[in-house]
């Protein structure tokens, strides 16, 4: 649930991946900067689809090795949990099976996503040039 999730988050005991666009992440907020978190696009959207990236899994993991600072190797076990997250939940449930299949132990999706951990008090932080909240600012 997203209460248990953001509990995780904001106590430093899990990295947060965030797995959408990074034009979403800039403009329609993402996790403040108490929260260990990175923006690893799962998808590709062009001309008005999502398209999955063959290299997510392996970007993914060596952006969570170096949150973690730990060497690529040990990323697959040696990571703090991980929390995948977009806007609502669908992207991070594919992105969070292709991180298990890969190999990376403790990976699980956030509910809801952001929206569901917006809603429990996380206060979304945005760029200068976004707008706050999850409003599809970006599109």
């Amino acid at each position: 649930p997203a209460d248990d999730a953001l509990a995780l988050l904001t106590s430093g005991g899990a990295i947060l991946l965030d797995v959408r666009q990074p034009a979403e992440y800039r403009l329609d907020g993402h996790a403040p900067a108490s929260v260990r978190s990175i923006n690893v696009p799962s998808q590709s959207w062009e001309h008005g689809f999502y398209l999955p990236l063959d290299s997510f899994a392996a970007d993914a993991i060596a952006a969570l090795a170096e949150a973690a600072g730990v060497p690529v190797g040990a990323a697959l076990g040696g990571c703090p949990p991980v929390l995948v997250a977009c806007a609502d939940g669908r992207l991070a449930a594919a992105a969070a099976a292709q991180l298990r299949d890969a190999g990376v132990a403790q990976c699980g999706c956030c509910e809801g996503g952001l929206h569901a951990l917006e809603a429990q008090g996380m206060e979304l932080e945005v760029n200068e040039d976004g707008e706050a909240g999850l409003n599809g600012a970006w599109v």
